[in-house]
């Protein structure tokens, strides 16, 4: 629920267990068995999620998006991006624009 509730604030391992408080390795180990994954990795896919959300609702610029999510370097967010949804952010904006439609045949 921390890291939902905002995926593009600066999470760490220990803040996160600080404020469950737990010790960093405890968390980490208690996360995984609980929800398959480690929470470094679950802040990275929540991210992402909200980045593609971003591209989706947004004409913010890839950079922005990247910032806004929580990445540090906009190369960083793209290669992750592109590993994680198969386009880069701007192709993946893109083909979610509805295509203009050709205009009418107008031949007598």
């Amino acid at each position: 629920a921390l890291i939902a509730a905002d995926p593009g604030a600066p999470h760490t391992v220990a803040s996160l267990a600080a404020r469950v408080a737990l010790s960093p390795s405890r968390l980490a180990h208690l996360f995984t068995e609980q929800l398959g994954q480690p929470p470094m990795r679950a802040l990275r896919e929540a991210r992402l999620r909200q980045a593609a959300r971003l591209l989706e609702a947004t004409d913010l610029s890839v950079a922005r998006v990247a910032a806004s999510a929580g990445f540090a370097s906009p190369f960083h967010f793209s290669r992750l991006f592109r590993e994680r949804y198969g386009l880069p952010p701007g192709a993946y904006r893109d083909g979610l624009r509805p295509t203009e439609a050709p205009p009418p045949d107008e031949s007598p």
